[in-house]
């Protein structure tokens, strides 16, 4: 039997950390925020079995926003079936105006995105705070574009940032 452990990160949302007695069996924990991004965190190994689990830990963690990280960074193996979650639940994210970001694959996990060819598809960061970081840069292109249609990007910029109340225009 596992146990999770709470730890205070400052000003961030707290962090979970999970010790499992069995390194077969995967471990969903959660981060509901992190830099305005969904954090679902895996570890273990993720099968067939975990299918239906993964689908309601993944349409949880999407209700909290549309940009979801899924951070791999501990996971040693995951099957086809596991992608097939991710991409369905990504299908979801874009029509909502985000997306599903894939941190930290390795070893196995990282073998299979290639082999499948899924890491073409998805956006593939090295760790959750890159991931994070390219989830706001997108969605600041997103919503410049939006907001700046027909306009120039510095008009749509500083339309923004006076909008925000950041900085006001001379």
């Amino acid at each position: 039997m596992g146990r999770i452990a709470f730890v205070p990160s400052g000003s961030r949302p707290r962090l979970a950390v999970v010790l499992e007695d069995d390194p077969v069996a995967c471990s969903f924990v959660s981060t509901r925020d992190y830099a305005g991004c969904a954090v679902l965190a895996l570890r273990g190994d993720l099968d067939i079995s975990d299918r239906a689990e993964l689908s309601s830990r993944l349409a949880a963690v999407a209700s909290c926003g549309p940009w979801v990280i899924v951070d791999l960074t501990n996971l040693a193996y995951m099957d086809c079936g596991a992608l097939g979650v991710l991409a369905a639940v990504r299908e979801r994210a874009q029509l909502a105006g985000g997306d599903v970001l894939l941190a930290g694959p390795r070893g196995a996990v990282a073998w299979m995105l290639l082999l499948t060819g899924r890491a073409r598809e998805f956006s593939v960061f090295p760790s959750v705070g890159v991931a994070a970081f390219g989830a706001r840069l997108a969605a600041i292109g997103t919503r410049l574009a939006t907001d700046g249609a027909g306009e120039s990007l510095t008009a749509a910029t500083e339309k923004m940032v006076t909008a925000a109340g950041t900085v006001t225009a001379p």
